[in-house]
């Protein structure tokens, strides 16, 4: 092989590792980028979507969708865990939210207090005020609100009465925050002796509605 011969060979192979290197650098750039836009859209990401995504990851074993309004309270996390199906879990939500709620109507229209403490005041900048079609504004007095509060108390009392005294007071513990139901993502004993007590609470509400 002559010298030319052998010049022109070493130039081509030159050409050859810069266009590589050439390639090389281009796939690095592309990959950069594609991390960047990633990351981008990671934070302009739909805020619902990304509570969506941390509420299936505390609750592996859900049985409802990750927005259900039961997942927002620690009871609901544990019905929502716990419960055998779906239709269990919105039967007990929707028992154990009715009677939660007429405990703090209760509590506030007849005892007057709140069941929990006052927590530190948060600023908010005021929403324009207005009125929808589905608006349902409360035109009670206060003479209503209290008998009705009274009433709704009496009824739940009267199914609580029917459990056993165990069952009722971690209801009670429950529905007033003096209990811990769930902690770090984990069902307590506490939790496992709520769930029992809501199984026995909605089987004596379905007597009730048999018998009615």
């Amino acid at each position: 092989m002559s010298k030319a011969d052998r010049i022109k060979k070493l130039k081509s192979a030159r050409a050859v590792r810069r266009r590589e290197r050439a390639i090389a650098q281009i796939a690095l750039r592309q990959d950069a980028d594609m991390e960047d836009r990633r990351a981008v859209a990671s934070i302009m990401e739909d805020p619902a979507r990304t509570a969506k995504r941390a509420r299936k990851k505390m609750n592996p074993r859900c049985q409802v969708d990750e927005m259900h309004p039961m997942l927002g309270h620690p009871c609901g996390q544990v019905i929502a865990r716990q419960a055998g199906s779906h239709e269990e879990a919105v039967a007990l939500w929707a028992i154990f939210n009715d009677m939660d709620r007429a405990d703090d109507s209760y509590v506030r229209n007849v005892l007057g207090r709140r069941r929990f403490a006052k927590t530190a005041k948060v600023e908010m900048i005021p929403e324009r005020a207005e009125a929808r079609a589905d608006d349902r504004p409360d035109l009670r007095d206060e003479d209503q609100k209290h008998r009705d509060a009274a009433n709704a108390q009496a009824g739940w009392r009267s199914r609580l009465d029917r459990l056993r005294p165990g069952d009722r007071k971690i209801l009670r513990a429950s529905m007033r925050g003096l209990c811990e139901v769930i902690r770090e993502g984990q069902v307590t004993a506490d939790g496992f002796r709520f769930m029992r007590a809501m199984k026995n609470l909605r089987a004596t509400v379905d007597a009730e509605s048999r018998a009615a």
